[in-house]
């Protein structure tokens, strides 16, 4: 397995963790969304011989990547009282991981770039509004690590890019959350 790789799953599980700790108290969906993509990054990073096209296979990582994201955007909307759209994109999570069965590797690709998509550009729509500008960093990253995915770029190892991106934007989600917790409590 390749160094950089290992470093970026390493840092990627780390700063899950370390933001499932901060965000506690916040919000427990957003802990929970962090604590779950941090635990399917562990998985890989345990699980060596698992390549990225691999890890849609296994239920444990299918389900951190299609609703991990969803958990921190019904955070973002639960926490600024817009119950109704939380609870869809939270359903769509839902309903992306209960489809691991019925959809085939290129399928469960689309679906997850669809969900990640969603949920960025929804928490950057109400971070907009909302003048949260950690939240807007986070989901141009979190767009763009989306993007990235879904273009077939080989200039250098995608999955490497897409843990640096996704640590980024997860920090930046952390920050996000912490300042709109104070902002509508």
């Amino acid at each position: 397995m390749d160094l950089n790789l290992i470093v970026s799953r390493v840092l990627l599980c780390a700063v899950c963790l370390f933001s499932t700790v901060r965000t506690y108290q916040v919000h427990r969906a957003a802990a929970a969304g962090f604590l779950i993509h941090g635990v399917g990054s562990a998985y890989l990073l345990c699980v060596s011989s698992l390549t990225a096209e691999d890890g849609f296979r296994n239920l444990s990582t299918w389900s951190a990547i299609v609703t991990s994201v969803p958990l921190l955007a019904f955070a973002f909307f639960w926490l600024s009282g817009d119950q109704s759209t939380a609870n869809m994109l939270l359903s769509a999570g839902i309903l992306g991981a209960a489809a691991l069965d019925s959809l085939n590797q290129e399928g469960r690709f689309m679906v997850s770039i669809c969900i990640m998509a969603a949920a960025s550009l929804s928490i950057l729509v109400l971070s907009i509004f909302t003048g949260n500008w950690h939240g807007v960093l986070g989901s141009i990253a979190l767009g763009t690590v989306a993007l990235f995915k879904a273009e077939r770029i080989t200039i250098f190892h995608k999955e490497v890019a897409s843990n640096y991106g996704l640590t980024a934007a997860f920090l930046a989600f952390d920050l996000a959350l912490r300042s709109q917790q104070w902002d509508y409590v």
